[in-house]
C-alpha cells in the first residue's frame, strides 16, 4: 500500500477484507463491538455511514476543483474501513465530510442516522466529540503539554466534565495503550510510537 488513511467509528476487533468501493479504495471490515451511544437504536437497521450523491467542489477565484464527484457509498455498522488511493483522489476530503469537518457541495452524508451535512459548527463539534475518533497521519500533539494534558485537551474543549471524571478517563485511555507511566512527559520526550 503506497498511501492510506484510516477512520474508526469507535470500532474494535479483528479486521477481515470486506469489499472495494472503487478500484483505488480498499475497504476492510471489522466484526467487533461498537460502543453504545444515544444513536444505537437508529443504527441497528441502517448503515453506519451513508453518502448519497456527494460532491465537494472547492473554488479558488474562478477555478473549480472537484475533490469528490457524485460519491455514493454505504459502510455498515461495525466495519473498520481504509480508503486507499493516490494523492488528490479525495480520501481526506471524504474523511472530512464523514468527520463533520466540512460539508458536501451536493448530496447528503449520514453518520449514525444523523444528516451531518446539515449540522452547524457547534452541533458538528458536539457530534464529533461524542461519536467519532480519528487517527491522524501527523501526531497533532501540543508540544508544551504533557501526554496527560494532550489527551485531556479534547475533553476540556468538547465536554463539561468535572476534573475528577476527566482525570479518570484520561488515565483509563493512557492505561489502555500502555502509557499511564508516561502521563507527565511532553511529546519531545516520547517515542514515535508513543506519540501515535
Amino acid at each position: 500500500m503506497r498511501s492510506g488513511v484510516l477512520i474508526s467509528i469507535k470500532a474494535l476487533g479483528t479486521p477481515a477484507v470486506s469489499r472495494a468501493f472503487a478500484a483505488e479504495r480498499a475497504v476492510f471490515a471489522d466484526h467487533g463491538d461498537v460502543e453504545s451511544s444515544m444513536f444505537t437504536e437508529s443504527i441497528e437497521c441502517m448503515s453506519l455511514i451513508e453518502a448519497r450523491g456527494v460532491s465537494r467542489i472547492y473554488r479558488n477565484g474562478e477555478i473549480e476543483v472537484a475533490a469528490l464527484k457524485d460519491v455514493t457509498l454505504s459502510i455498515d455498522e461495525r466495519e473498520f474501513v481504509a480508503f486507499v488511493g493516490p494523492s488528490g483522489s479525495g480520501k481526506s476530503t471524504l474523511l472530512n465530510l464523514i468527520g463533520c469537518l466540512d460539508h458536501p457541495s451536493t448530496g447528503t452524508m449520514t453518520v449514525m442516522g444523523v444528516d451531518v451535512s446539515a449540522l452547524d459548527r457547534t452541533a458538528a463539534a458536539a457530534f464529533r466529540g461524542e461519536h467519532l475518533g480519528f487517527v491522524f497521519q501527523e501526531f497533532n500533539l501540543v508540544p508544551v503539554l504533557s501526554a496527560f494534558e494532550n489527551v485531556e485537551y479534547p475533553l476540556l474543549m468538547v465536554r463539561n466534565w468535572p476534573a475528577a471524571k476527566r482525570r479518570a478517563q484520561v488515565m483509563r485511555l493512557l492505561g489502555a495503550v500502555g502509557m499511564a507511566d508516561q502521563a507527565g512527559k511532553r511529546p519531545d520526550q516520547l517515542s514515535g510510537g508513543q506519540k501515535q
